[in-house]
């Protein structure tokens, strides 16, 4: 049996959350993940949730003196793995989106990628 020494997405999402609670950010961490009957799952769609939504959202707004003002009006985060973490068509979609929409859009292998990303644009 082949084991994989990275953390799983799941281990890497609960340190980062640990991380943005911490550090008291305005965030949340939208649970599409799952596998579900098909009733349930006709039932969430009429809810409103979408395939592809980035792990991560980030509420607070990142100014900048290069710009005189707001830059982004958030940040997206969408964590895979260190190591073999690929995004799905609907979620590159999505960043490609928020990104027109005026956040700040980052890909993520792992906790740590998440935490430099986020330290270097926030300046936390």
């Amino acid at each position: 049996m082949k084991i994989n020494p990275y953390p799983k997405e799941e281990d890497e999402q609960m340190a980062l959350a640990t991380y943005l609670d911490t550090r008291h950010f305005l965030w949340c961490h939208v649970p599409n993940e799952g596998m579900f009957k098909p009733a349930y799952m006709q039932k969430r769609s009429r809810l409103g949730v979408k395939k592809g939504i980035p792990d991560v959202l980030i509420f607070d707004p990142i100014y900048s003196d290069e710009v005189g003002g707001l830059r982004y009006f958030g940040m997206a985060i969408e964590l895979k793995r260190q190591k073999g973490g690929v995004a799905t068509l609907e979620q590159g979609h999505w960043l490609y989106q928020l990104e027109d929409k005026g956040w700040k859009v980052f890909l993520a292998h792992g906790k740590k990628e998440a935490v430099d990303e986020i330290e270097k644009v926030y300046g936390k």
